[in-house]
């Protein structure tokens, strides 16, 4: 049971609406014995039963049983973790092991024990490729950031590392190695330098749900029955921001994500919160994007890190499940206002004219939605004036439709004056101009709901399409029911990746 893929298989019969969940609990050592909850550790053989909501395997194994080996150090064990490898053998001169004369390189994939079905997807951001490094053995020699920079991830043996789309293998590092140069010279074939600026283009990876059947509004909303009262925040706003209900005090989830989290106090923004925690979420991503997450992340009050200590890399996800403290909204008062008018961007932005309401009205808008007052004159200038622009727009509308609809009982009648009275007569001429006017206003009016239509999502018919599918290139989707899809609802063709766009 050393090896947790074999752990894994023991969890056939582990019950779906247990409180944790079996992946969580192989990845820290335990296997299951087949009666209730009760579980193992493999190499202790600590045995836990009582699984509660919230729990974290790796934490309960700790206070279970501290001096057993795995929780010390998993490393170093006999424990084979379950972790993507890519296999990939373009650009492999064959399938015996290569050594070069500096044995820095091994070009071979049966020399690694930790092979995976499905590599390539897991690691193709840098982000998880850095998570990968969390017990990387030589930092003071080469530093994780440099190789998952440079495509690498870690094996979890030794010093070995794997590019996550050739399939090379470098180990044996010495001080002053290059990660690039390295990736280069032995890997010229190799395609991650044609991908490794895609998140720079705005590209994002897209992955599936991990609770499909909650990923629309109204699947999540149905969860919440039995939702506490006394909370301040309502299904409503929570499933609109991702979540759905455990069912178990005020604990709830992510459908993306599966990002948990719990006891929430009355200044809490459920989107706010969300973002903060798990940043890495596609769902926030696309809705809120990344400047909003930036936002959340900076006001992040820090964690108190003693709870990492040894917790694996899927663990201390879940760790962030329960924020330790929050940053409570600030109040938008009057005297609030006028202290924000008193800022640099805000003197700016009157000095060259804009009105003083405007003003006030973009910065309590900013503190509403992100948290966090402007730091320079340019973004407050840009709000301004596109509220600005909005507000002239719907004044011309209205007053536009005012006009026509003066304009059309006019024409309706011609009033003449009489000596011993007022008549009015019906205009003829007027009649076949109204007629002509009307079947022009229809034809406008249908091309004009067809534009309307062609701008829907195709899924809710609501909102504004607002997501390409690459690599079909299809604009099919708003934010919000897109992360819901694994293929284009237009070709069938798989989505691998998404980019925002705007309407203008």
């Amino acid at each position: 049971m050393n090896v947790e893929e074999s752990r894994l298989r023991t969890f056939t019969d582990w019950p779906v609406n247990a409180t944790v969940d079996a992946a969580r609990i192989a990845k820290a050592g335990f296997y299951y014995t087949g009666h209730a909850l009760e579980v193992q550790c493999f190499l202790c053989g600590v045995k836990i039963s009582d699984w509660n909501y919230g729990d974290q395997a790796i934490v309960r194994h700790r206070l279970a049983e501290p001096n057993c080996p795995f929780v010390q150090n998993p490393s170093s064990t006999c424990n084979v973790p379950l972790i993507p490898i890519p296999i990939n053998n373009l650009g492999l001169a064959s399938s015996s092991t290569e050594t070069s004369q500096d044995n820095n390189i091994v070009e071979c994939q049966s020399i690694n024990p930790y092979q995976n079905k499905e590599p390539q997807k897991e690691c193709r951001v840098m982000s998880q490729r850095l998570q990968s490094f969390t017990n990387w053995p030589i930092s003071s020699i080469v530093s994780p950031e440099k190789l998952a920079k440079a495509g690498f991830y870690y094996l979890q043996h030794d010093d070995e590392v794997q590019c996550t789309y050739c399939g090379g293998i470098l180990r044996k590092w010495k001080l002053g190695d290059d990660p690039e140069r390295k990736h280069r010279e032995y890997f010229p074939n190799c395609n991650f330098y044609a991908h490794q600026d895609k998140d720079d283009l705005g590209i994002q990876i897209h992955t599936t749900p991990k609770k499909p059947d909650c990923a629309t509004y109204e699947g999540r909303l149905r969860t919440f029955n039995g939702w506490p009262e006394n909370i301040k925040q309502t299904p409503e706003i929570l499933a609109s921001a991702g979540f759905y209900y455990d069912g178990f005090g005020d604990h709830v989830r992510c459908f993306h994500c599966d990002g948990g989290l719990r006891n929430w106090e009355a200044t809490d923004d459920a989107w706010t919160e969300h973002a903060r925690w798990f940043p890495k979420c596609e769902f926030v991503n696309l809705v809120r994007g990344q400047e909003f997450i930036k936002q959340c992340i900076n006001n992040r009050p820090p964690l108190d890190q003693s709870i990492f200590e040894g917790v694996t890399e899927d663990e201390s996800t879940d760790i962030a499940d329960t924020p330790l403290t929050t940053v409570p909204s600030l109040e938008i008062t009057e005297a609030t206002l006028k202290k924000l008018l008193e800022s640099p961007p805000a003197m700016e932005a009157l000095e060259i004219g804009l009105h003083v309401g405007r003003v006030k009205r973009a910065l309590k808008k900013r503190m509403e939605e992100i948290g966090t007052p402007y730091t320079n004159s340019d973004q407050l200038i840009e709000d301004v004036l596109c509220d600005q622009i909005m507000e002239e727009l719907t004044r011309e509308q209205t007053s536009s439709g005012i006009e026509q609809c003066n304009t059309v009982k006019k024409d309706e009648y011609r009033v003449y004056s009489i000596e011993d009275g007022n008549s009015v007569i019906p205009n003829d001429k007027s009649n076949t101009d109204k007629k002509a006017n009307f079947k022009e206003s229809t034809a406008l009016e249908e091309e004009n709901r067809k534009l309307k239509e062609a701008r829907l999502c195709k899924i809710c018919m609501d909102r504004e399409i607002a997501i390409v599918f690459l690599p079909c290139g299809h604009l099919a989707t708003c934010v919000y029911c897109a992360p819901s899809l694994t293929y284009c609802l237009m070709c069938r063709q798989e989505i691998k990746a998404t980019v925002r766009t705007f309407l203008s």
